[in-house]
């Protein structure tokens, strides 16, 4: 690519759009403001599960990556995960990142993920440098407090819901000062 090129940050996703789900993740997020951690939020339109984070493409690569999520989803069916307890990367000791993670359904998303990484790496992008864990991110933490360490550890086993997954997203991620703006490039639809 040259400067110049138009590139676009894209990742690889499966959105969580149930309203009464969404509220219970943002019922989380408020309870973890209380902890009084310093933290930016991740905004109810752009909560999501991320299978694969590419970074930026030249947006020529885009039919091929879709051709190859396709190839990547054919063999598999929709299928219902269960979001459930509240951890954090790299730990609960030391919070950077706070998110739901899921119970129910976790190895099938390990398996599509698998195959999405298959297939894009087979693209020639960059292998996965972490396994893959299947969340929903709910703060980015800046500063961490004793009571935001205490609330993680008290939800390791909060129940939030059921999702099920019934299509893959290619996202693109455009970087504003305000937070980031998500839209769908393509879906690619999951057998019933």
């Amino acid at each position: 690519m040259h400067k110049g090129d138009k590139v676009v940050r894209v990742f690889i996703a499966i959105d969580i759009e149930d309203p009464s789900l969404l509220n219970k993740l943002c019922e989380i997020q408020k309870e973890i403001i209380k902890t009084r951690a310093k933290m930016k939020l991740v905004e109810r339109e752009n909560m999501h599960i991320t299978l694969k984070f590419l970074g930026e493409i030249s947006p020529t690569k885009l039919s091929s990556l879709e051709k190859a999520v396709v190839n990547a989803c054919k063999d598999f069916t929709k299928f219902k995960i269960e979001l459930a307890h509240v951890g954090a990367f790299p730990s609960p000791a030391r919070p950077r990142v706070v998110w739901v993670g899921v119970n129910k359904g976790a190895e099938i998303l390990k398996q599509l993920a698998s195959a999405i990484e298959k297939e894009t790496v087979r693209m020639g992008f960059k292998k996965a440098d972490k396994p893959f864990h299947p969340h929903v991110t709910l703060a980015r933490v800046k500063i961490a407090t004793p009571e935001l360490r205490n609330f993680i550890l008290k939800n390791q086993e909060l129940f939030v819901g059921e999702v099920i997954v019934n299509e893959v997203r290619i996202k693109e991620s455009i970087l504003r000062p305000q937070g980031p703006l998500y839209k769908t490039l393509y879906r690619v639809e999951l057998r019933s």
